[in-house]
C-alpha cells in the first residue's frame, strides 16, 4: 500500500449514507473493506477501499532478507556428484 488518504468517520458517514457507527462498520465489513478503530471513531484509507474493490497497486517491489542488513546472504552451493569407488 502506498499510504493513501485517510477517510475519517465523517467521510464514511457521507459515503455510506449511514450515521451510526455500527451501521458503517457492518457496511464496510460486508464489502470487505478493512477499517481501524480510533479513540471514538473508525477510519480507513482510500487504498484499503480500492484494495477491497480489486484494485491492486502496480508495483514489482520484491525484497529479500538482505534488505535487513543483518540477514546472512545466501552463498552459491557446489553440488558434488557421487564419489566413485576405485576397483
Amino acid at each position: 500500500m502506498t499510504g493513501g488518504r485517510l477517510l475519517s468517520f465523517e467521510d464514511l458517514q457521507r459515503t455510506t449514507g449511514y450515521t451510526r457507527r455500527s451501521d458503517i462498520e457492518r457496511s464496510l465489513r460486508s464489502q470487505g473493506i478493512r477499517f481501524f478503530y480510533g479513540r471514538n471513531v473508525i477510519w480507513t484509507t482510500v487504498d484499503l477501499v480500492n484494495y477491497a474493490g480489486g484494485l491492486r497497486p502496480n508495483t514489482d517491489d520484491k525484497y529479500g532478507p538482505e534488505i535487513l542488513g543483518d540477514a546472512p546472504k545466501k552463498e552459491p552451493q557446489l553440488r558434488l556428484g557421487k564419489a566413485r569407488s576405485r576397483p
